[in-house]
């Protein structure tokens, strides 16, 4: 179950209507949702003036657009509207609204890396993997290309990740270990070796790490970490059908743009 918020203002008579994805916006609370889940698309908080209007009037919200406008003494970015709104409203937490806000101030940015990795790091917290595996892979091979091993270790961890979850161990573990293989991190090795476990029957596990070298040494780690885990927090049958589903959604509504 989600998080219940205590409303504030009240519903418009007149919606909001987002410029980017024609979305009708008809409380505040909405509007806080629609900046969090939709950080890459922040073309609607660039005329603040009427937004801060459209507050007052539809959702008594008088304090809050004062704050707004009040602000426009300055200049007003798309992130400090948001982060104002989102402050207000008490919404989202410190670290999503770190996130989200990183994101809507990249979006002034040339495409580069840097805006790629906002991007890629919100969508990975969002659980929406086609995206951030799109991002992290861009970057990945963005550090291969410029010998940055740093940096190819970091990208391919993320890539495992994002493997893992969807249940691709294989290729999982093939990320995972060049990251350790570059970094020689025991969180990568430890990874690694988990996501072998877990793609391998058990007599496959025992012959392959019999034969690994020794700075592979998180594998008691590993057994020990999985004979904790209880069966509840192991996803059943219908858990994995709409998990499944959700992930055609997102690929359906990445691919139609």
């Amino acid at each position: 179950m989600g998080r219940a918020f205590e409303c504030i203002g009240r519903l418009a008579g007149t919606p909001y209507t987002m410029k980017d994805t024609h979305v009708n916006i008809y409380s505040v609370e909405e509007l806080c949702y629609h900046l969090v889940n939709n950080a890459e698309l922040t073309g609607d908080l660039n005329d603040t003036e009427e937004l801060a209007d459209w507050l007052e009037q539809e959702c008594a919200l008088k304090e809050l657009a004062a704050m707004i406008k009040g602000k426009g003494r300055r200049s007003v970015t798309p992130a400090l509207a948001a982060e104002t709104i989102l402050t207000y409203c008490h919404f989202c937490t410190g670290a999503e609204l770190e996130r989200t806000l990183k994101v809507i101030r990249s979006s002034g940015m040339v495409a580069g890396p840097e805006r790629t990795k906002a991007l890629a790091d919100y969508f990975l917290a969002g659980k929406r993997y086609s995206l951030a595996f799109s991002g992290y892979e861009s970057l990945y091979r963005y550090a291969v290309e410029r010998g940055d091993e740093g940096q190819t270790a970091e990208n391919a961890y993320y890539l495992g990740i994002i493997c893992a979850r969807l249940f691709y161990y294989r290729d999982a573990a093939e990320f995972f270990k060049t990251s350790f293989e570059l970094s020689h991190d025991k969180g990568a090795c430890f990874a690694y070796l988990a996501a072998k476990r877990l793609s391998m029957s058990e007599e496959e596990y025992i012959k392959f790490i019999t034969s690994l070298p020794a700075e592979y040494t998180e594998a008691s780690n590993v057994e020990e970490a999985l004979k904790n885990i209880k069966k509840q927090d192991l996803p059943d049958k219908e858990h994995m059908k709409v998990f499944v589903q959700n992930l055609k959604e997102e690929y359906r509504n990445c691919m139609s743009g």
